[in-house]
């Protein structure tokens, strides 16, 4: 059963001018490239997250933002296979150089023959979100380390009293000069 919503008011006639609005204002980064990667569209959002400007990009080619031109060629054949709206995750280099983790869906439009004429891409920059898993990961090794540490030093520290106690137990007792001098040393060091 499926549900709609309709709404009381009146929508306004769907214009072109409504659909630019769309796109202008996207949070995501939205473009429409030809097959062989040149850009027909890029809005403001695309152009924030890769840095160049609109007329930069429609200058140049798509491959330009991969770190690697063969990255976009596997691309576009795992788009052939991949499920209609599964979205790819993609490294992009900036115009500064940094480099970027993004997820993208792209869709395809085909001419009459079934050929993809144009690619559309709705594209999100989760460079950060990736960085926060780098650093979760990270600290849940070192959290795993300092209990790994806790252990080995549980598990030396019971062998390690006991030397103490002895040691400190035969000092207590009549001792040649040496015998003092070797157990003092051995105290010692169990307590450090």
């Amino acid at each position: 059963r499926r549900f709609s919503f309709r709404s009381p008011l009146p929508s306004p006639p769907v214009t072109e001018e409504r659909y630019r609005s769309v796109v202008d204002n996207s949070p995501y980064g939205v473009y429409r490239v030809t097959f062989d990667g040149h850009f027909v569209t890029a809005n403001p959002a695309l152009c924030a997250m890769v840095g160049y400007s609109a007329d930069e990009l429609f200058a140049s080619n798509i491959s330009m933002l991969y770190p690697d031109a063969s990255d976009r060629q596997r691309l576009l054949a795992d788009y052939e296979v991949r499920p209609r709206g599964a979205p790819a995750e993609v490294t992009w280099k900036r115009k500064d150089g940094r480099l970027i983790a993004t997820r993208a869906w792209v869709y395809g439009e085909r001419d009459e023959s079934g050929q993809v004429q144009y690619l559309d891409g709705y594209v999100e920059d989760i460079t950060a979100l990736r960085e926060t898993e780098q650093a979760l990961r990270q600290a849940e090794k070192l959290a795993s380390l300092g209990e790994l540490v806790s252990g080995v030093a549980h598990e030396l520290n019971n062998p390690l009293s006991a030397i103490l106690l002895f040691t400190e137990d035969l000092l207590l007792n009549e001792r040649r000069t040496d015998e003092r001098e070797a157990l003092s040393i051995i105290a010692q060091q169990a307590r450090r």
